[in-house]
């Protein structure tokens, strides 16, 4: 299976429900990763600060300071999970579907792909084998891990018993 085909069936595993992707809490902060966006967070940002400027003008600091504190709580409880929803749908709509974009993507530390069972973690991990095992093409294990050569043989005979 070459490449595309192996990213294609890790998109289709994803897109199906077969397989799921996460991120690490580095990535998801790191700017070249391509599944980041600057608007998810500076939407939130912008609003956030609307709101401080809001409670300073209208009120005082144990407001202000009361705001703030609403305001962490919402993105740790709610809008971290959207940023996090909306990262996963541009990784598969975007990246998953570029062969160079992918490979960028898999040189950063901290994706993890799982499927039927198996545990893939960026950049280390074998891919193809996972995607090979969401297509069900069983994998050639002679070309993924060679035999290890018996010391004393040759071709499969006793050394020293052919002339």
């Amino acid at each position: 299976m070459t490449d595309n085909e192996s990213l294609a069936v890790l998109q289709k595993a994803l897109q199906d429900g077969r397989a799921d992707v996460a991120f690490s809490s580095g990535i998801t902060n790191h700017l070249d990763f391509p599944g980041n966006s600057e608007t998810d967070k500076g939407q939130f940002i912008l609003v956030g600060v609307l709101l401080m400027v809001l409670a300073y003008w209208k009120g005082s600091w144990p407001i202000v300071g009361g705001v703030f504190l609403l305001l962490v709580a919402v993105y740790w409880l709610f809008w971290r999970k959207i940023v996090l929803q909306r990262m996963r749908r541009r990784f598969i709509a975007k990246v998953m579907g570029d062969l160079k974009l992918w490979r960028k993507s898999w040189t950063f530390n901290g994706i993890k792909l799982v499927g039927q069972g198996q545990e893939c973690l960026s950049p280390k991990g074998d891919w193809r084998a996972l995607a090979a095992n969401l297509s069900g093409v069983p994998v050639d294990s002679a070309a993924v891990s060679p035999a290890p050569a018996t010391p004393g043989r040759l071709n499969g005979a006793p050394a020293g018993s052919q002339p």
